[in-house]
This record gives structure tokens, sequence and C-alpha cells, in this order.
């Protein structure tokens, strides 16, 4: 469950974390009657569930550049995946793939 904040510790997680589900940006909401704030996901909104650093985002975010780099050369060097700009049609990829 996500709790009020104050102003500062609103102000520090809106720069340094993002959504824990999406990684969206966060925003903060003033709570009426209080000096409080809402911090959520300006995607998921209500259903915001926690937040993350961004620094741990975009770790995670390069990790997976890389390890989609890695498999992509490992399926072009096994055959399975013909090179990016191979030139064939999509119905000709198909066709080599067994989907007649």
């Amino acid at each position: 469950m996500i709790e009020l904040l104050n102003n500062v510790l609103a102000e520090v997680t809106v720069r340094d974390y993002v959504c824990s589900n999406c990684w969206g940006h966060l925003q903060k909401w003033p709570q009426k009657g209080s000096q409080k704030w809402l911090v959520l996901c300006s995607n998921c909104m209500g259903q915001t569930k926690g937040y993350v650093t961004r620094y741990y985002a975009e770790s995670r975010r390069s990790e997976s550049i890389g390890e989609r780099r890695e498999a992509r050369e490992m399926l072009q060097d096994a055959g399975i995946l013909e090179p990016e700009h191979s030139g064939k049609s999509i119905e000709q990829l198909l066709k080599e793939l067994g989907f007649d």
C-alpha cells in the first residue's frame, strides 16, 4: 500500500524513483485537509504498487538490451534467425520456419 509522504520525501521520491511495475515516471498529488502527498505512477495511477530506484530501472534496462543483443546474435549464428536486413519478406521467413 502506498503511504502519504511529507513534501520533502515526496519530492525526493519523484526525483529518484520510478514505478516498480512499469518503471514509469512518478507524480505527486496533494491530499486535501493535510500537508501530505500521494506519489503515484503517471501510467498506473491507482494501481501503483511501489517504487524502485531510477538507477535500478536503468541498470536493468541496459542489461536487458545487452541480453537481447546476445540472444539475437546466438540465434543468427545457429541459423534460426536471419540477419535483421536479410531482404526476405515476412512470408518467405515464415515459410522457412515451416509455416506454409
